[in-house]
């Protein structure tokens, strides 16, 4: 049976899509190759998000590089920035992304979209404002004054939606204000893990972490290095409005000298879900990979520029 996928709401034939990817491309340039010719020897590299590097990706990768007769290596940055730099100074093809890290490298390192992640059946997913259950806070307002703890200045869930939602109860924390201006002290901790861990350790007030959908009461906070100690308890204060769910990305040259090679690897990615096992479940708890464009983030845009409006 042929394939289809979802590709702006149509369903679409497995030659169809590649006819999309042609006629969406400028004409592949001579060092274009068969998949068949191409060398084994010559690696693709991907990279992860901050919070995917320590997770174990040999699995994974070992199966990628069966089926697309190529060495697939993993990039596994420490923070956003430096994985927006290694995919500005062409050290990688692809990469994993925020809403926010994509619109910003799409801008400044010829990022393009592919596909995105899905968690679940949801193809969106909340920024959580989270303290300890046994804190007096059950309001943003509560805040005032307070500690915040945000994961990373290129954190969609961590910082930009969160920002927002402070500033809309009439709090910010944000970069470039003075400490008098500032109505509640804030610190980045890198990834949600470690967000997570100052609250639990008591360095912040409150912090803004990635979370499922609101009814499933799931997020970074849930995580099994926390389910771990019965009497570390949370209360989610407030949830975002919904967010686009992680981009997977390429360098726009590379897609346009490689398109057989972008697309083999696209039709592999969306075609692992289907497999028994899902490696992209055990790997990067994704249950499967969808089309995506670069409109689809376009909400993620609105915010950023109402940020910048707004002068700082």
């Amino acid at each position: 049976m042929m394939k289809k996928y979802k590709f702006f709401g149509l369903q679409i034939s497995f030659f169809s899509l590649m006819g999309l990817i042609f006629v969406s491309s400028c004409s592949p340039k001579k060092s274009d190759t068969p998949l068949s010719q191409a060398s084994a020897e010559v690696p693709i590299t991907i990279g992860v998000q901050p919070n995917e590097s320590a997770k174990d990706l040999s699995e994974l990768q070992s199966v990628l590089s069966q089926k697309m007769n190529r060495k697939i290596e993993f990039y596994k940055p420490t923070d956003y920035g430096q994985l927006v730099e290694a995919f500005s100074q062409k050290k990688i093809e692809f990469a994993f992304m925020t809403g926010l890290v994509f619109i910003e490298a799409e801008k400044t390192s010829e990022a393009k979209a592919l596909l995105k992640k899905v968690y679940g059946k949801n193809e969106f997913y909340y920024s959580a404002i989270i303290v300890n259950s046994k804190s007096k806070f059950r309001k943003l307002s509560d805040l005032k004054g307070k500690k915040f703890g945000f994961v990373d200045p290129k954190s969609t869930s961590g910082y930009l939606y969160p920002r927002v939602m402070l500033r809309k109860s009439g709090l910010d924390a944000g970069e470039g204000l003075i400490p008098s201006e500032k109505v509640l002290s804030s610190e980045f901790f890198g990834t949600h893990e470690k967000a997570v861990a100052a609250l639990v350790e008591g360095k912040v007030d409150a912090v803004s972490v990635w979370s499922d959908e609101p009814s499933e009461k799931t997020g970074a906070w849930t995580e099994d290095n926390f389910k771990q100690n019965p009497e570390i308890q949370f209360r989610v204060i407030e949830y975002s409005d919904p967010i686009p769910n992680d981009v997977f990305a390429v360098r726009e040259s590379y897609y346009k000298e490689h398109a057989m090679v972008v697309f083999k690897l696209m039709e592999t990615l969306i075609g692992l879900s289907e497999e028994s096992g899902n490696v992209l479940k055990k790997s990067l708890d994704v249950e499967r990979l969808t089309t995506a464009t670069s409109r689809h983030y376009d909400s993620v845009r609105a915010l950023k520029e109402l940020i910048k409006e707004t002068g700082k």
